[in-house]
């Protein structure tokens, strides 16, 4: 299968799921006023890859802000992750890469971390996410 390569748009995150390493990448702002367009394919993609792949997954995840909806999403890529690590017995590393004074976003990372156990979830912070 393909990799997966979404070009960051104003109100629409880089997304590059590389399927020749499983490094799997999502950065920059999500706040389109229509994401389920956007997201859609992202999530039907990844349904596909996920029921014929059966490695591990390395994913980074810098997301400056998201909407509402957007951080739905999140939460669905997630949910499908971690059914991956615990359906497979693979190792899904996920790094969540925020700001070091970005406190809301900080807390959404440790809630998803709570919320998917079988998930390597670290939260890195950097100077900018």
């Amino acid at each position: 299968m393909n990799s997966l390569y979404i070009d960051k748009e104003t109100y629409t995150p880089f997304i590059h799921f590389n399927t020749t390493n499983n490094h799997f990448q999502i950065s920059g702002e999500s706040s389109s006023e229509d994401s389920n367009n956007f997201y859609n394919p992202v999530l039907n993609w990844l349904d596909n890859y996920l029921a014929t792949d059966r490695r591990s997954i390395k994913f980074d995840i810098y997301i400056s802000y998201y909407n509402t909806h957007s951080s739905q999403v999140v939460f669905q890529i997630l949910d499908k992750m971690n059914t991956h690590a615990l359906k497979n017995h693979v190792t899904v590393e996920v790094n969540w890469h925020v700001g070091i004074l970005d406190v809301d976003m900080k807390e959404d990372g440790e809630d998803f971390k709570e919320d998917f156990q079988a998930l390597k979830f670290s939260i890195r912070e950097t100077q900018e996410a």
